[in-house]
């Protein structure tokens, strides 16, 4: 599968995106934001970018320029939260590539999210009757 470079600020996260995406069959290297930016630009060979977009502002721009300027043509995975955030969605679309999905979400809405970010498919309203159970929020 896919080799995915995850960014999140939040540690309890991280890991249980992690497990979902290993368990999907994924190669997943989570990644503080300083050492994430290190790695990109050196780049470092990975297929996708999900990453949490509520992160200090500081931080969130630099990774977000890096992608843009330095891989364009890396596809970014960008989570937010449900009802979106002022200071979050901005930042959120400045690159070109970028995909968007909603928290709360759970394995199988973040297993098609992914997918439909690689394959570079639009994003689609989340099915009915999927259950927000286990959800990372």
């Amino acid at each position: 599968m896919a080799r995915i470079l995850l960014i999140d600020d939040s540690a309890a996260a991280v890991e249980i995106v992690r497990q979902w995406l290993v368990a999907s069959g994924h190669d997943v290297l989570a990644l503080g934001v300083a050492e994430s930016i290190s790695r990109l630009a050196k780049r470092e060979t990975v297929d996708l970018v999900v990453t949490d977009v509520c992160m200090a502002e500081a931080e969130r721009a630099e990774l977000l320029r890096v992608v843009r300027h330095l891989r364009p043509e890396l596809p970014c995975l960008v989570l937010r939260p449900e009802m979106g955030s002022v200071q979050c969605l901005p930042a959120a679309r400045v690159h070109p590539a970028t995909h968007h999905h909603a928290k709360p979400f759970n394995r199988w809405q973040l297993d098609a999210a992914v997918h439909r970010t690689l394959s570079g498919t639009a994003s689609h309203p989340e099915p009915a009757g999927l259950s927000r159970e286990h959800a990372v929020s």
